[in-house]
């Protein structure tokens, strides 16, 4: 996206994934709403950060 010089894309449904403060991916989920979406991408972060320990 141009406000954002291209370095991550703004959509609903979208988290990003952060690791030590520092944004390390993200995690998209396109298939109900987007508050749907949305707690559908946070349950895969929590998961991702859980295995992670």
């Amino acid at each position: 996206h141009v406000s954002n010089q291209g370095r991550f894309m703004i959509v609903a449904g979208g988290l990003p994934l952060f690791v030590n403060e520092e944004i390390v991916g993200g995690v998209g989920c396109s298939s109900g709403t987007p508050d749907q979406d949305e707690v559908v991408a946070q349950a895969g972060i929590d998961v991702f950060l859980k295995a992670k320990g």
